[in-house]
């Protein structure tokens, strides 16, 4: 009778899986330097793009803006929270609950299977900025005390983030700038994906040049609000931003201002013109990047920008 070594078994299956790897990075090594694609970061455009988005911060130029919405008074004055501590935040449900009050097209009362999702027919105009909450700092946390009003906008909040996150269409943006570097692990993952594209295995719908007249500056222009969501090399990371204004520069950078709920706007804090994404003509394609800074605070990883690998941003 012949008897199987269990211990042998594991040795080989964890050799197989050791071989495996290593010769998908000699492939993905062999396929990058045959069709020249580095592994080094593009220092020469991050430069670019950051020298412009600091010197975009004085430039002015012609300024198209939604009527009626007021940055500080349509928005609500506190911090992306959410009331369930699994999730990662809020950005989408705060841009799209913001927008369709402002539009006049939110559901006020939602009910499914008789059950009440949140009631938020308090809320008879678009003046959110005027709901606040308390924020209770100990030693160890940080804790929000909200009003039953509050609460049932986070509910709204909630409700809509996850309704929404799956069914928007999305535009790829990781080859606009192939040569780039965020991480490790974000190159190892770009490059495979390169390599399957190669071999048609995977086939990206990437498109290498972007219309903005199209996609967000004709929308503003007809006075409607933009979601502009942004995804970083991590496809479980985005954020999500509220268009509402844009500034064009001459015929090459275009500044598109935004309502972001991890930044918010007040009277007595109001930063609405350090808030802005730039998308700038390099080479005759659009690159864009989204770094907010208030005295010197980054606001936002400057991994939000069109030459991360698997980099996405969606308009909606």
């Amino acid at each position: 009778m012949t008897t199987i070594n269990m211990n042998d078994v594991v040795i080989g299956i964890t050799l197989g899986m050791v071989v495996f790897v290593l010769l998908e990075l000699c492939i993905i090594i062999y396929v990058s330097n045959r069709c020249n694609v580095s592994l080094d970061y593009d220092k020469e455009l991050d430069e670019i793009m950051c020298n412009a988005y600091l010197q975009a911060k004085v430039k002015n130029g012609d300024v198209k803006l939604v009527q009626g919405f007021n940055v500080v008074k349509n928005t609500l004055p506190f911090d992306n929270i959410t009331i369930d501590p699994n999730d990662g935040g809020n950005c989408l449900g705060y841009c799209y609950v913001t927008r369709e009050l402002f539009q006049n097209s939110l559901i006020k009362i939602l009910r499914k299977r008789f059950k009440e999702i949140y009631d938020v027919s308090f809320l008879m105009d678009s003046e959110l900025n005027d709901f606040t909450i308390k924020v209770v700092k100990t030693k160890n946390k940080i804790k929000y005390e909200v009003s039953q009003n509050v609460f049932e906008i986070l509910k709204a909040l909630t409700y809509y983030q996850r309704r929404l996150n799956g069914y928007l269409s999305m535009y790829r943006s990781d080859q606009v700038m192939p040569k780039t570097y965020s991480d490790n692990g974000s190159a190892i993952r770009y490059h495979n994906r390169y390599l399957l594209s190669k071999i048609r295995i995977f086939k990206s719908n990437m498109c290498k040049t972007m219309d903005l007249n199209k996609l967000i500056l004709s929308k503003i222009d007809s006075n409607k609000l933009v979601i502009v969501c942004m995804g970083g090399h991590d496809k479980n990371i985005a954020h999500c931003v509220l268009a509402y204004k844009y500034e064009l520069i001459g015929d090459e950078e275009i500044k598109i201002f935004v309502y972001d709920s991890n930044i918010p706007i007040t009277e007595d804090n109001d930063v609405s013109q350090f808030i802005f994404i730039l998308f700038k003509l390099v080479k005759g394609e659009w690159q864009y990047t989204y770094r907010p800074s208030i005295e010197k605070d980054i606001y936002i990883d400057y991994n939000f920008n069109s030459y991360v690998p698997g980099a996405t941003i969606i308009f909606m």
